[in-house]
């Protein structure tokens, strides 16, 4: 009986296998139209995760009404948010009015390369139009500013909704689902590893971005600021992000004093991989531990399929979405190997030993 069981099962699997398939790429088709809407809501979702623990201190430790903690907490990052938006448009205004100046020296530092580099090197270079694509980033820049404003007023509306629904959010799933406990475990696991995660990896990427400032700034290359905010705001994004910051700023030492000198290029390259590798590889690991227990693999893939979705938010978002993914498949028992998968082998490294 056991046997016929099992084998009923196993064709009830194989018929579902295919729809459940169907359900997942419709699902991610759906997403993508869908990002305008989506990628404010897991914004939301992620500054809800940070601010959740200053509301709860305020709240149970300082005793002070939950709505007034609320009140703080947004206020907090609206101002914070706000002095962001102006050092970025400071040093975004900078950069513009000295950008005639920079193409020049390129396309100076362009020639020289023509004349020492081999042939296939030179063909390489003038394949690619250096000048239009600068001028399509710099004229790009204030389009883009101005669309991260308004999804960032977005973005704090629904915040503060969120915040303001939590109040009662215990109540409503004890009443929507049979198994209330389970369900609000599930969720406060998301949030409590979500946000130790998000909260840490600020306070290191904060640490990167001004390591990289201050080095910029004794080496001596131009909007030393601009660069330490964006490695920053990229090393959010796990790997690839460093790689990504690290590139403007050796492009501009090269720009700036190439080909009189060489030497603040190296300079640069050498502090910047100092600083990234030390707080990448050794104190951020040490701080952080394995706070979302993820595998390696399954971070770098997430990171590239939600890049692909959503684009350059979507490689910022992807790691805390990988963690929730997790975190609801440990708790379904059918969805439990895809957990595991997503998960760090660590835990069964110890069992073995």
């Amino acid at each position: 009986m056991d046997d016929l069981n099992q084998q009923k099962n196993k064709k009830w699997a194989w018929a579902v296998l295919p729809i459940g398939i169907i359900a997942v790429i419709l699902t991610f088709a759906a997403m993508r139209e869908l990002q305008s809407v989506l990628k404010p809501l897991a914004f939301a979702w992620v500054l809800m995760a940070i601010l959740s623990p200053l509301v709860r201190f305020l709240a149970k430790r300082l005793r002070v009404p939950e709505t007034i903690s609320i009140l703080i907490a947004m206020a907090l990052s609206v101002l914070i948010i706000f002095q962001a938006g102006v050092l970025v448009n400071s040093l975004v205004s900078t950069f513009v009015s000295k950008y005639s100046e920079y193409a020049t020296r390129l396309q100076e530092l362009l020639q020289h390369f023509y004349e020492v580099l081999p042939d296939q090197a030179v063909d390489m270079l003038k394949n690619f139009n250096w000048q239009s694509g600068l001028s399509k980033g710099v004229l790009s820049l204030s389009g883009t500013l101005i669309s991260a404003t308004s999804t960032t007023v977005m973005v704090l509306i629904i915040t503060a909704f969120m915040l303001v629904e939590q109040r009662d959010y215990t109540l409503k799933v004890g009443n929507a689902f049979d198994s209330p406990e389970r369900v609000n475990n599930v969720i406060g696991s998301i949030t409590s590893q979500v946000s130790r995660y998000l909260i840490l990896h600020t306070l290191i990427s904060l640490s990167t971005g001004i390591l990289v400032w201050l080095a910029l700034h004794i080496i001596g290359i131009d909007f030393a600021a601009t660069w330490g905010v964006l490695a920053f705001v990229l090393n959010y994004i796990p790997t690839i992000g460093s790689i990504l910051a690290s590139i403007p700023p050796l492009v501009i030492a090269l720009v700036q004093y190439a080909p009189n000198s060489y030497i603040p290029f190296f300079e640069a390259l050498a502090a910047i991989l100092a600083i990234q590798m030390t707080i990448g590889n050794v104190i951020g690991p040490r701080i952080m531990g394995d706070q979302l227990n993820l595998s390696p693999v399954a971070v770098l893939v997430s990171l590239l399929f939600w890049g692909w979705l959503w684009g350059p938010a979507g490689a910022l978002l992807a790691t805390p979405i990988t963690a929730a993914i997790k975190i609801i498949c440990d708790n379904i028992a059918p969805l439990e190997p895809i957990g595991i998968l997503l998960g760090s082998a660590r835990q069964f490294r110890k069992v073995r030993q």
